[in-house]
């Protein structure tokens, strides 16, 4: 089987080749979608420290509860 490659653009939900070609109907053609759309990339940004000291006013201090029996 030998195969023939065109380039073609999706117009309304139809393939338009984009070089001027008749193709007999019924023939049998094999769509290969090209991964030329690049789909929007989720950033997620979180606050940096402009100076890595400040690191020292976020620190946590885990303090241990004493179980309560009257609850």
């Amino acid at each position: 089987m030998s195969s023939t490659t065109y380039d073609g653009i999706v117009y309304n939900g139809q393939i338009r080749l984009l070089t001027d070609v008749h193709l007999p109907d019924q023939t049998r053609v094999y769509v290969t979608v090209a991964d030329s759309v690049q789909r929007p990339v989720m950033r997620i940004v979180t606050p940096q420290l402009v100076h890595s000291e400040q690191a020292v006013d976020f620190q946590k201090q885990m303090v241990e509860d004493e179980p309560d029996a009257s609850l």
